[in-house]
């Protein structure tokens, strides 16, 4: 039931960032401070599709694969985010 949450959250935190990081325009005419504008629409985008799919399975997915897979997502992330950094 987290899920639905996501995207304000995301876009909250995005609007801060934006906010914080001034309006350093050497990157192009399509950021907001140091956010790509265009990556945004994208991902709010598609965010929105994810959420209106997912919101269809919240009541059929048992808790306990739901949470399983949703721990397995967020250890994917920390690894991929180790390994790039």
């Amino acid at each position: 039931m987290a899920n639905p949450l996501s995207l304000p959250m995301a876009v909250s935190g995005t609007a801060t960032y934006v906010l914080l990081s001034g309006s350093d325009s050497t990157l192009g005419a399509w950021y907001a401070g140091y956010v790509d504008l265009r990556a945004l629409l994208a991902l709010a985008v598609g965010s929105w599709f994810g959420i209106r799919l997912a919101s269809l399975w919240i009541g059929r997915i048992p808790d306990r694969i739901h949470a399983g897979v949703y721990l397995l997502l967020l250890t994917v992330v920390l690894v991929v985010m180790v390994v790039m950094h």
